[in-house]
């Protein structure tokens, strides 16, 4: 993932199966990594995930306007999902049966080059409990998984975190994502 040459590669995953052998415990995020990581060395991890207030145990914003809002918090690990989501609604004109679409993004950074007009709220960075009451305003949050075959590993491996910060907004969630 990090344009390494194949004999750099291979030390480097090497050297992690190694400290992974010879580690006591491991934490891990879900149950997908834990078999998996059982399989390979032998050590069988303990789920740890972050937990958060839920929303509805919070003063919650509701969404006063008839836009459709579309939530996103985090970094965008998968590029190419979320360009289509981009592009889709770039070809939409940013409305859907007749309502304005709107994407609030909260993060360190985003690539929003584009040649159309859309309606983006960028945020920048919030707190949990900030992220959360936006998100809870939201129509849906959108949750995008890789679908490159050389980025296998991470989506079938990896429990996305803000899973769990959107489920706490209680609002529906998008998954884009392999199978």
């Amino acid at each position: 993932y990090y344009a390494l040459d194949r004999l750099s590669a291979r030390r480097v995953t090497d050297a992690f199966a190694g400290a992974m052998r010879a580690a006591r415990s491991i934490a891990v995020i879900g149950e997908t990594m834990q078999s998996e990581y059982a399989q390979r060395y032998g050590s069988e991890g303990v789920i740890v995930r972050h937990g958060v207030t839920p929303a509805a145990q919070r003063a919650t914003p509701v969404a006063t306007d008839d836009s459709v809002r579309i939530g996103f918090a985090g970094s965008v690990s998968a590029r190419s999902a979320f360009d289509l989501l981009l592009s889709t609604l770039d070809r939409m004109g940013w409305w859907i049966e007749g309502r304005p679409v709107v994407l609030t993004l909260m993060g360190p950074r985003f690539d929003l080059r584009s040649d159309v007009e859309r309606r983006v709220e960028c945020l920048g960075w919030r707190s949990v409990e900030q992220t959360i009451d936006i998100l809870s305003a939201c129509s849906f949050n959108y949750l995008p998984q890789p679908f490159e075959a050389d980025w296998d590993a991470f989506s079938r491996l990896s429990f996305p975190s803000k899973l769990t910060t959107y489920l706490a907004a209680g609002a529906p969630v998008l998954l884009h994502a392999p199978e």
